[in-house]
């Protein structure tokens, strides 16, 4: 029996961030995964345009296959310790107005004034339990969290959440810490435990 296969993306390079463990993490998943789980990658590029429209090519690789992905497991950096894991994704991003890599704002991308369609978009998973779950694993800067942060990570939040309601599939957007307070080493680990636990 195939095990169960896990969609992860992680971010490249912006701002200061010139290396983003979020795009590490996602890398080392498909490289040494979990026991019992079969993780694919992508890294997205930090572009409201260019990252949701990465995220409809990696989902249609899937579509009609055989194997169906069991979670999409989305990753991207913080500026501050632990793990967030992520409930919602706002259908309009309210708060900043930082150019992606593109120099595009989130206004001229049409995602802060403008409508979109449909509401705020939710994780059908229970953070709060999984969250209870990484605890009993030692993971104790874990926290389940309401505000994706408005940028980039939060718009292809709700891309991924658009596309999977309708796949049979959960997903959730982990945002893990710089490096400086956690080696790579240790948020694959957390990573690898995140989706045992929300597969379980």
């Amino acid at each position: 029996m195939a095990h169960p296969l896990v969609l992860t993306t992680g971010f490249g390079p912006f701002e200061d961030c010139e290396r983003n463990p979020s795009r590490e993490v996602a890398e080392r998943l498909e490289a040494e995964p979990a026991p019992g789980l079969r993780f694919v990658s992508r890294v997205l590029p930090v572009s409201f345009e260019r990252a949701p429209a990465e995220i409809d090519r990696f989902l249609e690789e899937w579509r009609g296959k055989e194997e169906e992905p069991a979670l999409f497991m989305a990753l991207g950096v913080q500026r501050d310790p632990g793990y967030r894991l992520e409930v919602r994704a706002r259908a309009r991003l309210l708060r900043h107005d930082r150019p992606d890599t593109d120099g595009v704002h989130a206004v001229e991308a049409g995602l802060r004034d403008g409508p979109r369609d449909g509401p705020d978009r939710f994780t059908t998973l229970d953070l709060e339990e999984l969250v209870r779950a990484l605890r009993h694993r030692g993971v104790n800067d874990a926290v389940v969290s309401h505000d994706a942060g408005g940028y980039v990570c939060e718009c292809a939040y709700f891309r991924v959440l658009e596309r999977v309601s309708d796949r049979g599939f959960s997903a959730l957007f982990v945002h893990v810490p710089p490096e400086r307070f956690a080696p790579v080493e240790r948020q694959v680990e957390v990573c690898r435990w995140i989706a045992m636990e929300a597969l379980s």
